[in-house]
């Protein structure tokens, strides 16, 4: 990156920092501040979205742990497309050697129910997008999304051109590097937090628990969903964290998932935990200008949650061996 772009970067985020180590309220910051509303909405749910036949968006490559909290499992390496406030739609691309799948039928805008016919396809990953100027995750791109024909909302589409747009004129920054700061500044806001997350946890474990023995363990999830917001030219970026802990128990059961671009289900084990659950979440959405200029920022305040974890039914239990 270029010293003037670095410098924008550095200028940008003085404004981030001080949303993240301030309170919620009026701050002196280059954005507005305020507190997000809708618990539920904070992170997407299988909310997909329609995509016209150019979009605008982000090569998403850490969207793994959001998707599997979606119940949506896929390959680790692989990327997925994020445009507007909807869920990670995973992309497939035309490769020359070893495709994934020989030839697959893809929904399409036009009359319901219309498709399109696409062959030799993978999973979009960072070393098979290569060739479009693609060189690591978290890529602020714009799509051909099949074959210019758009796709109504759904899991995936292909990807049949990528052009590059950050690091240019038009949005003069890497989208990666600057989300990779802002995490580590998030990261400390939730640090600065910790007494107040310890004292919740407390009053939690006896309102929630009351005389049910504590397990443990205390585990802590981190959560973040990027996205470009095509209207207002907003990168987005929201970050969650969640402390649990509960009384549990635990049984072996069987797995059967499917991974897309494999056409045999994937049969195995996993070990499930059942009981009681508490907890806390917090979290901070931020927005972004294509200049680098944080315009908003909203907390997501600190609050407790219960979970009632019921037990695997009878007939996915895996037999002890004896």
């Amino acid at each position: 990156m270029t010293r003037p772009v670095r410098l924008l970067g550095i200028l940008s985020l003085a404004g981030v920092l001080a949303v993240l180590t301030a309170s919620a309220g009026a701050q002196d910051t280059p954005g507005r501040e305020d507190t997000f509303k809708d618990r539920d909405a904070f992170l997407p749910k299988r909310k997909f979205q329609q995509l016209p036949g150019k979009a605008m968006g982000i090569l998403v490559g850490d969207g793994h742990d959001l998707m599997t909290s979606e119940g949506r499992r896929g390959p680790k390496d692989a990327l997925c497309f994020s445009s507007g406030d909807g869920s990670y739609r995973w992309v497939y691309v035309v490769v020359k050697k070893k495709p994934q799948i020989g030839a697959l039928n893809v929904p399409v805008l036009g009359k319901p129910g219309e498709i399109e016919r696409f062959d030799n396809l993978s999973m979009a990953t960072v070393d098979n997008v290569a060739h479009f100027g693609v060189k690591k995750p978290n890529c602020l791109v714009e799509v051909e999304v099949n074959g210019g024909l758009g796709s109504p909302p759904g899991e995936h589409f292909v990807a049949t051109d990528i052009r590059v747009v950050e690091n240019s004129k038009e949005i003069p920054f890497e989208i990666d590097e600057f989300i990779g700061q802002v995490r580590r500044k998030y990261e400390s806001f939730v640090a600065s937090k910790a007494k107040d997350i310890d004292k919740a946890m407390q009053e939690a474990q006896e309102k929630f628990l009351k005389n049910a023995k504590l397990t443990g363990p205390r585990e802590k999830q981190d959560l973040a969903f990027v996205s470009w917001l095509p209207e207002s030219q907003r990168l987005l970026i929201r970050l969650k964290t969640q402390v649990s802990d509960g009384a549990y128990k635990t049984a072996r059961v069987k797995d059967v998932h499917q991974v897309p671009g494999d056409p045999k289900p994937r049969v195995g084990e996993k070990e499930v935990r059942y009981g009681k659950s508490f907890g806390v979440e917090l979290g901070m959405t931020y927005e972004i200008s294509k200049k680098g200029r944080l315009e908003r920022s909203q907390l997501l305040p600190l609050k407790a949650f219960e979970k009632e974890l019921p037990p695997p039914p009878k007939a996915t239990l895996v037999p002890e061996s004896k």
